[in-house]
């Protein structure tokens, strides 16, 4: 008995293993068959069009709180929609994650909700500091117009889905153009589906000098441009290759550890026109976010060190001696920085400092651009230094898990005023030691602590 019982628990044993091989064997197939809707696409009915003269078509307007207008904690609003320097077009991407239709309706439950508590609230409104938000609900395309075999079969029903989805986000940019944006300049960002349906807008509409000379840049990230383009249907939008340009595009694909780049590209299409081509084998544009470089090289600033420190810290200081400063007291939460990088291989902090001084407040506030310099781990912000005309210097290095900043000054030309930031990471976060140091003298010092807000 024990002997069949042996017997059959290898045998499930087996078969557990034989599905688990299966499994990830035919894993794309198993998804395919998931998310496949029922009926051809010609079979089925879509949903009714979105009236975008309607605000409820919208999922972001300006002059009404949506998710769009989200910030992270401790950084600035955005300005109020009238003081917004720029319009911008924003197209969402896939959230119709199931095969119940072809084409989502824009009050499905699921997939608006997805829209707004996760698109249009990390991904949107990273521009809402920049200008006024516009996304347009559209009948989008199920997650299947991407994964059905296109190549295999004889009359594939994605392409329909999809160029059914763009035809929504087409009338949506007409009706922005005609009822909103009153020849303002215009940024166009999308992500994914957005961003395939954002590529052909492009072609279709920037034609027309009177809107590509409105065009500050374009944004189509998450989906793959092949660099012919640039030559044909997108000659009209160059690909940006500083941060200052404007009329152009900015795109690129980011991957995780476990990120399959190559399984990507092989399913990728991009619009040509109204056809769907596929961008297997192409050369791809890629403008580096952060250098501004189209060569396919990393950032500098990536391997300068910095890294580690980037974010939003906010912290208390506690003066441990006051020197000549007896008379100045630091509070909670005074010595808030910021550290964000700048171009290829600088980095920018912009720090503030609150204390009090014979019981009155008085905040200190400034913002060093630093630049890379020869010396490996040494950054400079000012290198003219000159005590005869009172023109001072700053200057950083990274050694290990510390960040030094020193500034000189001259308040005279025979007095020299050193205040030294030291700013050393921790598991739990910043730990700050300050001296500020007349010719030999220490003027004052304090220790201090912070905790990073924003990544």
């Amino acid at each position: 008995m024990l002997r069949y019982l042996a017997w059959l628990a290898g045998g499930v044993i087996a078969l557990i293993a034989l599905g688990v091989v299966a499994l990830f064997l035919f894993r794309a197939e198993i998804v395919r068959f998931m998310v496949q809707p029922g009926d051809a696409f010609m079979a089925y009915t879509p949903p009714p069009a979105p009236d975008y003269a309607d605000a409820a078509s919208w999922a972001a307007l300006p002059g009404r709180d949506d998710t769009a207008d989200l910030v992270p904690p401790g950084m600035d609003r955005q300005p109020d929609d009238g003081a917004a320097p720029v319009d911008v077009f924003f197209i969402h991407p896939t959230t119709h994650l199931t095969g119940e239709s072809w084409n989502a309706a824009i009050d499905e439950p699921e997939s608006r909700r997805l829209v707004d508590r996760a698109v249009m609230a990390h991904q949107a409104s990273a521009f809402n500091l920049a200008g006024r938000i516009y996304a347009p609900r559209y009948r989008q395309a199920t997650l299947y117009s991407f994964l059905e075999p296109w190549d295999e079969l004889p009359d594939p029903q994605g392409p329909k889905a999809l160029d059914l989805a763009y035809q929504d986000v087409a009338r949506a940019f007409e009706a922005y153009i005609r009822l909103y944006n009153n020849g303002r300049p215009f940024i166009l960002a999308a992500h994914s589906q957005g961003s395939l349906h954002l590529l052909r807008l492009m072609q279709d509409y920037l034609r027309r000098p009177e809107l590509k000379q409105r065009l500050v840049a374009a944004y189509p990230i998450g989906m793959s441009v092949p660099v012919s383009l640039f030559s044909r249907e997108l000659a009209h939008v160059p690909p940006c290759a500083a941060p200052e340009e404007t009329g152009c595009l900015v795109s690129f694909n980011s991957f995780g550890p476990a990120g399959h780049p190559v399984d990507w590209f092989e399913q990728q299409r991009v619009w040509q026109g109204n056809r769907l081509e596929p961008v297997a084998g192409r050369a791809l544009n890629c403008t580096n976010p952060l250098s501004w470089r189209l060569d396919g090289a990393p950032a500098a600033w990536a391997f300068s060190g910095v890294e580690p420190f980037l974010g939003q810290w906010l912290g208390e200081g506690v003066t441990k001696s006051s020197g000549a400063m007896e008379n100045v007291n630091f509070r909670g939460t005074d010595l808030d920085v910021q550290i964000y990088p700048k171009g290829a291989g600088g980095f920018i902090v912009s720090q503030r400092e609150v204390l009090w001084s014979a019981g009155e407040e008085v905040q200190n506030s400034m913002t060093l651009v630093f630049e890379p310099t020869v010396q490996p781990g040494v950054f400079e912000a000012q290198s003219d230094c000159n005590p005869v005309s009172r023109v001072g210097c700053a200057w950083a290095r990274i050694a290990g898990d510390t960040l030094t900043i020193t500034m000189l000054s001259f308040q005279r030309a025979d007095e020299a005023n050193y205040r030294v930031y030291k700013r050393t990471l921790t598991d739990d976060g910043l730990e700050l030691a300050y001296s500020h140091v007349v010719d030999d003298t220490v003027a004052e010092s304090f220790e201090g602590f912070a905790v990073r807000q924003i990544n």
